[in-house]
């Protein structure tokens, strides 16, 4: 079972889909010599398994395929594989997060967060950790080495997987207000969504901690990261403790300030890492090395 973007490769249109930020990603780790488990993923989608099979993308690894005909593969399959979907490539959208379950012969596109999660917890059950490994969550590191941790806020389920998906080393979740925005748009309608969706973070956010800022102390939460083993990970506080969500121009002064942590919206994560890899760091504007 994989889970990842998907790209489509047919006879006729070659590849397409392929995100200009897993792009760069794989030209990375070709320049680097990444280690090929190393390697972003992809899904890929085709119409014949013989040419899905032979797809190569440089510095991207296959993590699955699903095809729409039932042919003989070009080269022998080494991830999992569902054949016979109809009407796939018409069906996957831009940047879409698929999920094959070659042992269920089952392909969701667009699927729902209870979906991603119930099959990324499938996929770890003898842990409650999650070992990130594709190249996208590398730690931030200035010019001159000093590594950065990014966190982001996160007010929903959707901000939350966009996070993740960008290589948040840090989740910090105002939860009243996560727990007001989704019930409010409809996603949410559990007797309990606060517990309901607290159990949703922790299988997205496995392996990376998670700062949860609370409007009163909740037991209940608590006791919910310990039974799942990330208690370790999991830190609570009152919702004035949380930080905020630094601009830009923040994340460069505090960089260049000597601060070790960062935190910032959701969406910008993989921007934000960008930008700290780019800056000279702290020595370079002056100040003096954290000591």
């Amino acid at each position: 079972m994989a889970i990842a973007v998907a790209v489509t490769v047919d006879v006729k249109s070659g590849l397409s889909g392929l995100p200009d930020r897993v792009l760069r990603q794989g030209l990375r780790a070709v320049k680097t010599g990444l280690a090929e488990a190393d390697q972003p993923e992809v899904i890929v989608a085709c119409d014949l398994l013989a040419v899905g099979s032979a797809l190569r993308i440089p510095g991207v690894r296959t993590a699955a395929i699903a095809a729409e005909r039932d042919d003989q593969p070009a080269l022998d399959l080494q991830v999992p594989c569902v054949i016979g979907v109809a009407d796939l490539l018409r069906s996957v959208g831009s940047e879409e997060i698929a999920i094959v379950d070659g042992d269920e012969g089952t392909v969701y596109l667009d699927a729902d967060a209870r979906t991603v999660v119930r099959y990324q917890s499938s996929l770890q059950p003898q842990s409650a950790e999650r070992v990130f490994l594709e190249s996208v969550h590398i730690p931030a590191r200035t010019q001159d080495g000093r590594t950065m941790h990014v966190a982001a806020v996160v007010t929903s389920i959707a901000d939350a997987e966009t996070a993740i998906s960008q290589g948040a080393d840090s989740l910090v979740v105002p939860f009243p207000e996560l727990v007001d925005r989704e019930v409010a748009s409809g996603r949410s309608s559990f007797g309990d969504p606060g517990v309901e969706l607290f159990q949703m973070l922790l299988a997205l956010a496995t392996g990376k901690p998670l700062l949860v800022a609370l409007a009163e102390p909740d037991q209940r939460l608590a006791d919910l990261a310990h039974r799942s083993g990330s208690l370790r990970s999991v830190q609570f506080v009152g919702l004035a403790d949380g930080p905020r969500p630094l601009s830009e121009d923040e994340v460069r002064d505090a960089v260049c300030s000597g601060a070790e942590r960062v935190a910032v919206p959701a969406d910008a994560v993989a921007k934000t890492k960008d930008l700290i890899r780019m800056l000279p760091g702290e020595e370079a504007n002056g100040a003096e090395g954290p000591g």
